[in-house]
């Protein structure tokens, strides 16, 4: 395993995953490593993804800025298809009808601006 991840800022891991040092895999399985130790003590990871995110790293990835770099959602400003919108509260209820909206919308929209801004399509998505 990636031992020296928590050393490096996302930059500098991209550009591990872009020279082949290392592979989104390698990346994906220490950012699962860290986010299985710490979250029991900080509670802030709601919703996990690990199984998505392994697929797309095997699937191959587009190029880009932050290619291979796992990272934490946060649903305040995004949505992920498929997954409940909740804007970081208990309180907050997204109608049914509109979930279902997301869910067949906005993943087509989150990848046209993940490309367009060349940002990673590897993902751990987290809700807090």
């Amino acid at each position: 395993m990636f031992k020296e991840y928590t050393q490096y800022d996302a930059l500098a891991l991209a550009a591990l995953v872009n020279s082949g040092e290392l592979s989104a895999k390698e990346l994906l399985d220490a950012a699962v490593y860290q986010a299985n130790k710490l979250n029991p003590k900080l509670n802030a990871i709601i919703h996990r993804f690990d199984e998505r995110a392994y697929n797309a790293a095997q699937a191959g990835l587009p190029s880009g800025v932050f290619t291979g770099v796992p990272y934490l959602l946060k649903d305040l400003s995004f949505s992920f298809a498929g997954e409940p919108i909740t804007m970081g509260s208990r309180s907050v209820t997204i109608p049914l009808r509109k979930r279902q909206r997301n869910r067949q919308t906005h993943e087509s929209d989150r990848r046209q601006y993940l490309w367009q801004n060349q940002y990673a399509r590897v993902w751990l998505d987290y809700h807090h």
